[in-house]
């Protein structure tokens, strides 16, 4: 017979939240009080903390978020850009899934799954014939299929004639269940027909290339 303490903890699976899972760190007290029931057996009585009936532990999972490139490649040809000119190009969602607010602050256009850098690019101080390439860049948290529309605004410079294409970018989120979300880059003129962007291709494949 007697009183005997306990203390009750779980043990992280790892302490860099490796795996995505979040490892629950609180620990509870348990008191077990054993008496002799003057018949020859023992009873136990366990009181939980704060009168409840049981221990429980939440653990959470969320993967970490994933940050990719969108290379917009620019070039004017027939002559130099003069110092205070510049083009613009416009990043648009397609969908609910990938609208979102505009942040004053920032200008980020933060949906529920994905924060956009910016939705303007300006691009200046480029030479005949020269590439000038800027990254935009998407930050996903979570899981789903998100899609942008890539133009150019029409300026009004003497002599120029903007490009009137438009790109279409998807990207396909998914969860690999260890803590990463993993990116899919589909992109291309034809918003039905687009091909898969591959990362080792680097810039010398931009997801959307004007010409003016």
């Amino acid at each position: 017979p007697g009183i005997y303490s306990y203390l009750v903890s779980e043990e992280s699976g790892n302490k860099d939240n490796k795996g995505g899972i979040t490892y629950d760190t609180s620990v509870y007290k348990v008191q077990v009080k054993v008496t002799d029931n003057g018949k020859g057996a023992l009873q136990a009585e366990v009181s939980y903390p704060d009168g409840q009936q049981g221990i429980f532990f939440k653990n959470t999972y969320k993967p970490a978020p994933e940050t990719v490139a969108m290379d917009i490649a620019k070039t004017l040809n027939g002559r130099d850009m003069t110092s205070d000119e510049s083009f613009k190009l416009k990043v648009k969602a397609q969908d609910e899934a990938s609208e979102g607010t505009q942040a004053k602050d920032d200008e980020k256009d933060t949906t529920n799954g994905a924060t956009l850098k910016s939705t303007e690019l300006l691009f200046q101080n480029l030479k005949n014939g020269d590439k000038g390439v800027a990254p935009d860049y998407v930050t996903f948290t979570q899981p789903g299929i998100y899609q942008y529309a890539i133009s150019e605004e029409s300026g009004h410079a003497v002599g120029v004639t903007y490009d009137k294409s438009v790109y279409y970018v998807k990207y396909v989120v998914t969860d690999d269940g260890n803590g990463h979300l993993v990116v899919q880059t589909l992109f291309g003129k034809d918003k039905d027909k687009l091909s898969e962007f591959k990362p080792s291709e680097g810039i010398q494949r931009p997801t959307a290339e004007f010409v003016n």
